[in-house]
């Protein structure tokens, strides 16, 4: 009997020094590379790759976030040409209620979202999204080990498209 190994492997090394944190690993001829900057209530990041044997850089991702009090706001570029953005904001109401919304502007789509904890082992979360697809879930702990998952997914342009599921975990 013959075996071939054909996992490449994989170099990495991280760096942490206060507020700011890189890590690069390399695989075969490819290096990914990204960094963290934080300062208090900001971050900022970014990350890239470069392929030795094309002699390419990848497009590299930016990405930023601020967060003041209960309400926090991310935004993500990837890629330098500025046509693939991402916004989100999220907000906790309060202890049981957290609502948030994210925008891409590639496709263009956003999708509005909330989670609502009923009481100690059950909770409810809701999303629309700009196609109009409407997702409802419902998670119910059991036991300590054991716990109850349901979901159902509607189409609202098509209310004959509907998916449901349930599930013991």
């Amino acid at each position: 009997m013959h075996c071939t190994a054909t996992a490449t492997p994989t170099t990495t090394a991280d760096y942490e020094q206060g507020d700011v944190s890189a890590s690069a690993s390399v695989t075969g001829s490819t290096l990914d590379a990204s960094a963290t900057f934080s300062a208090g209530d900001i971050c900022v990041g970014a990350a890239t790759s470069y392929d030795s044997s094309a002699g390419s850089l990848g497009d590299p991702s930016l990405a930023a976030s601020y967060t003041m009090g209960a309400t926090s706001l991310t935004a993500g570029m990837n890629g330098l040409s500025g046509d693939d953005l991402t916004a989100t904001v999220a907000h906790t109401v309060n202890e049981d209620l957290k609502v948030a919304g994210t925008f891409t502007s590639k496709d263009q789509k956003f999708a509005l979202g909330a989670g609502y904890v009923l009481d100690s082992g059950s909770s409810i979360k809701a999303k629309v999204n700009s196609d109009g697809v409407l997702s409802v879930g419902y998670a119910r702990k059991l036991t300590p080990k054991a716990s109850l998952n349901a979901g159902l997914q509607v189409d609202t342009n098509d209310m004959d498209s509907r998916k449901f599921g349930i599930a013991l975990n």
